[in-house]
């Protein structure tokens, strides 16, 4: 155990700050110790400002998403007439052009695991897409024909599928614990501003009226541009992280032995060594490399010295020069050593357990969290906000009777989802993920209902402006829970297979909305469509009362035995000790006879 930690101690960048061991360091403890050790620990940052900046170049991508989400709602007419489309076509068309963009990030959430390893780091791939998400706006508005607009909203929603996995993985791996939530709020900031502006930018086109009376009027330029605009955001981060922030991400950079670059990322963040290394036992946990001895093995097999001699070689070598020739059998530095190295194997046995423990937790778990985070994506895209996404200025036309009202109603209702977004994220974090995502259901529930229930009274102006406030109390509520609680919720209880299942339900439902809801409101009207959504909604809350647990504050181990009994949690504690002992017993025997 010593030599191990001799060694580690030479590849790990911060070798120049670590002593040798000694009886301070019986204190460290791995697993659920560690957690409370680095809760206990506040590290102190510096240079704070370039991490949130890094963060906001990197959710340029989620403006992107933001943007085309809601785009197309605004030139759906312009684009019509253009086209010459009647009423039918109109129904038809419109619904399989708002579906292409769900489809692409449908795809994307297919093979986005396999894409992000082929192309080995985050920031690459971020790169890669943003020059794709720019081919396909360029695509977008080459012409304004069908076929154009399919295959420009397909490969820009591939791109939207992608950010949506690469973007908060890029966050969390940059963002250090302590201003993680406040970091990873500019996800969401970003989003909503995104569908802000798309919103806004209706204020360019002309209204229903004009094209009526200017039929042959010269509208190229708007629509063009209002689709467009993405152009800019791509071309603004790939600038940036060519240029700017040239660091992969810290997981990454371990995994691919760049250690230098992790020191340095980490010396700029952190400001005593104390910080950077525990924060480097973190990430090497976090990769994957978390024991020493797996570390240890997977750099005596990739990395060589400057002398070009292995790691096994410089290890006798330190190993030599670490035993003095005056060192004897007994003496204060052997008795000394021989205490490093039960300390060692107490906390080698310690993190064997927990990882165990963790491994059978899991597995145990799995498909019951898989099934819990793929139907709250269900219930995000089920509860009827894509119908106000992506058809908001039909729905308030329908609910005021005026195109000008109803477009300032849209813009309104953009601006109000980027304000509850920063409402939201707050009340996560204070009054936890369950009561959050319970409550605000149930509010969205309730506001679908009596929406619905509005529709077959009298339209008076009173009427109108209760339509109206209902769809702004239901925004609030869909923003609180499934809108932001979802994000936090699903990272913190899924891996990354599990979140690649539940974007897939995310966006196949997506999808389906936007094809469906056309249809749905042409043959039953907004009382149907909305009395659906309020029906899909309410199965939603109960099944999120009855098995969705509270994750606030806790470790990742106290989550998963949230998601499995006590029985089953005892006999894998049980299982894990006997585990541990027997592995570090081999690992004895195999060390002692290496020795002899």
């Amino acid at each position: 155990m010593l030599k191990q930690n001799i060694e580690l101690s030479q590849n790990n960048p911060f070798s120049n700050t670590i002593n040798q061991p000694n009886h301070e360091d019986q204190h460290l403890k791995t697993g659920p110790d560690l957690h409370q050790q680095q809760q206990q620990h506040q590290k102190h940052l510096k240079h704070t400002a370039f991490i949130y900046l890094m963060s906001l170049n990197a959710c340029l991508g989620s403006f992107f998403f933001g943007y085309n989400l809601g785009v197309y709602n605004t030139c759906q007419k312009v684009i019509a007439k253009l086209n010459n489309w009647d009423s039918d076509q109109s129904t038809q068309f419109t619904s399989i052009i708002t579906a292409a963009m769900p489809l692409g990030a449908l795809i994307a959430a297919i093979f986005s695991k396999k894409l992000i390893a082929a192309l080995k780091g985050i920031r690459r791939s971020m790169i890669l897409f943003d020059i794709i998400g720019i081919i396909g706006t360029i695509i977008l508005i080459c012409q304004h024909d069908l076929s154009n607009l399919i295959i420009g909203r397909i490969v820009s929603g591939f791109c939207i599928g992608m950010n949506t996995s690469l973007v908060p993985e890029y966050i969390r791996d940059f963002s250090p614990v302590e201003i993680r939530s406040r970091v990873g709020s500019i996800n969401q900031i970003l989003l909503t501003t995104g569908v802000f502006i798309s919103y806004l930018m209706s204020l360019i086109l002309p209204l229903p009226n004009e094209l009526k009376t200017n039929p042959d009027g010269n509208y190229d330029v708007n629509w063009r541009f209002v689709l467009g605009l993405p152009i800019a955001t791509c071309t603004l981060r790939l600038l940036l992280l060519w240029f700017k922030f040239t660091h992969e991400t810290p997981t990454i950079m371990v995994k691919q032995h760049h250690f230098q670059e992790v020191r340095e990322y980490l010396q700029m963040v952190y400001e005593d060594d104390e910080d950077q290394k525990k924060a480097y036992s973190e990430i090497c946990e976090v990769a994957g490399v978390g024991s020493e001895a797996e570390q240890v093995d997977q750099l005596q097999s990739s990395v060589q010295d400057q002398n070009g001699k292995s790691i096994k070689q410089s290890e006798e070598k330190l190993d030599k020069n670490h035993k003095k020739p005056n060192q004897k059998e007994g003496s204060p530095q052997q008795s000394h050593n021989n205490n490093v190295a039960i300390d060692m194997t107490i906390m080698n046995e310690e993190h064997i357990s927990y990882e165990k423990q963790m491994e059978l937790l899991d597995k145990k778990s799995y498909w019951k969290r898989i099934a819990l985070g793929c139907i709250i994506q269900y219930g995000t895209q089920c509860s009827g906000v894509n119908a106000l996404l992506f058809y908001s200025n039909q729905i308030f036309q329908q609910t005021t009777g005026s195109e000008m009202t109803s477009r300032i109603c849209t813009i309104f209702l953009g601006l109000s989802m980027a304000v509850y977004s920063l409402i939201s994220m707050q009340l996560v974090i204070k009054f936890g993920r369950r009561s959050i995502m319970n409550y605000s259901v149930l509010l969205t529930t309730v506001m679908l209902v009596l929406f619905a229930i509005l529709q077959k009274l009298p339209s008076t102006y009173g009427i109108q402006i209760t339509g109206i406030l209902f769809i702004f109390i239901y925004m609030f509520g869909w923003q609180a829970g499934l809108g932001t609680t979802v994000w936090v919720y699903n990272n913190e209880i899924l891996d990354r297979i599990g979140l690649a299942w539940s974007s897939f339900i995310r966006w196949l439902f997506t999808m389906l909305v936007g094809v469906v809801f056309p249809y749905m409101n042409n043959s039953m009207g907004l009382f149907g469509a909305f009395l659906i959504f309020g029906g899909l909604t309410f199965m939603c809350l109960i099944y999120f009362w009855l098995f969705m647990y509270e994750t606030k504050g806790k470790s990742r181990l106290e989550i998963m035995k949230l998601f499995n009994k006590q029985k089953d949690i005892d006999q894998f504690e049980k299982e894990a000790k006997e585990f541990a002992k027997q592995k570090v017993q081999q690992n004895r025997s195999h060390q002692d006879s290496e020795h002899s």
